[in-house]
């Protein structure tokens, strides 16, 4: 794959990373010409992300500047790098305080984009448009990511609708909600985010179905290309729909000295 592409995937994950997590109730993202730090606000790792930009970013100047960022806010993090760029940050990264974690996420990417197949059988795809549609997209994908499921409203908040280039999906059963995905475009970039099935409803095809309909999101807006960070889990489902890795990124964790409570 060319740089080029590489660069907007990259761009894509940095992008909805910011939209997802500084949509939060504390919420909240910066920007400089080496770094991006996204932060939900609250003492979550998970959450708080700081991306090594490329090319041409300054792996030092990054670094400290992530560090002071989250320090302020006295909030744990992780330090994100595409791994074929780690030579230049790496060592950095472990003086500093910040073990790498043992499991890496890949990048896969789809091209070209295609209508979305017939759903599963009886599987409804709605896109949220009301508090009802949202209240069930929080709570069905926190639950299917093993979340806790009464804090989902404080991170997946109505300002994820403000933009037209993201869509929430959610799949019904009947009236049962049972699965979700996300799409963000930025470009040619169709980008899938927080794709979940309650466990209890896995195994029918459902994963696969809010996919192609997060894709499909992405396409009627130009989109050619989709892109997504597969966990163990989907990683299966995404190779037979065609996805293959592009990329991997290795995380750096950095633990706060201080944190806010929840």
């Amino acid at each position: 794959m060319d740089a080029s592409t590489l660069a907007a995937l990259d761009r894509n994950f940095r992008l909805a990373s910011a939209e997802m997590f500084a949509a939060s109730e504390r919420g909240e993202a910066l920007e400089t010409v080496d770094v991006h730090c996204v932060s939900c606000g609250y003492p979550v790792a998970d959450f708080n992300w700081a991306f090594l930009k490329l090319p041409g970013a300054d792996p030092a100047r990054a670094i400290e500047r992530a560090e002071r960022y989250f320090g302020e806010r006295r909030l744990p993090f992780r330090f994100v790098v595409r791994s074929d760029r780690t030579a230049g940050c790496e060592g950095l990264l472990l003086e500093r305080g910040h073990p790498r974690m043992a499991k890496t996420t890949p990048g896969m990417s789809i091209s070209p984009l295609r209508a979305a197949p017939a759903s599963s059988d009886g599987l409804r795809i709605v896109r949220v448009a009301s508090a009802q549609s949202l209240a069930d997209f929080q709570q069905t994908a926190f639950s299917g990511f093993g979340l806790p499921v009464a804090l989902a409203s404080r991170f997946l908040t109505e300002r994820l609708l403000d933009s037209p280039e993201t869509a929430l999906l959610v799949g019904y059963r009947g009236d049962e909600p049972v699965a979700t995905s996300m799409s963000m475009a930025t470009g040619r970039i169709a980008g899938v985010y927080w794709v979940a099935t309650l466990e209890s409803h896995r195994r029918k095809g459902y994963a696969e179905a809010l996919t192609w309909a997060a894709l499909d999101a992405g396409r009627t807006l130009g989109c050619t290309i989709g892109s997504l960070q597969a966990s163990d889990l989907g990683r299966p489902v995404y190779t037979r729909m065609g996805f293959a890795q592009t990329a991997e990124y290795v995380f750096f964790e950095r633990p706060a000295e201080g944190s806010r409570t929840a």
